[in-house]
């Protein structure tokens, strides 16, 4: 007794839904959501990027639903989502500045395109891809 359901609920979007971009690099072209994934990264020191932005773009303003972190330290925080630092370096390889980011804004020292994300539209999603036990694998190969 006493025991009560718990339920998250967004409203729903009107109108067209967009995906601005995924965690495998895949842009539409969008500049904002584009930019607004690198300042993510640059704000949080290198150790976060938010991508997979999608949702509804109205007159004045972006609606985002479900997006994705990913996180430097490869914890997998955040899911199988979260590609870790593989991720972060094939998102920002694929990744071209626009109007919006800034020259200052940092990036990872290298950014390469893995060949474990292949760059499709949908969300990507691996237990194994990001995670201590793979990154440490591939130091002793």
């Amino acid at each position: 007794m006493g025991r009560k359901k718990k339920k998250l609920v967004e409203p729903m979007l009107e109108g067209e839904f967009f995906k601005f971009n995924s965690n495998s690099g895949y842009t539409n072209g969008a500049e904002l959501m584009q930019a607004l994934s690198h300042f993510s990264h640059h704000y949080t020191d290198g150790q976060h990027l938010l991508c997979d932005l999608q949702g509804g773009n109205y007159d004045d303003a972006y609606v985002l639903t479900d997006p994705v972190v990913m996180s430097n330290d490869n914890s997998k925080i955040y899911g199988p989502t979260d590609l870790g630092s593989e991720g972060i370096e094939n998102f920002f390889a694929r990744h071209q500045c626009g109007l919006f980011c800034r020259r200052k804004w940092s990036k990872p020292q290298r950014s390469k395109i893995s060949r474990n994300i292949p760059c499709i539209t949908g969300t990507s999603m691996s237990l194994t891809i990001g995670d201590k036990k793979s990154q440490a694998a591939k130091k002793h190969r």
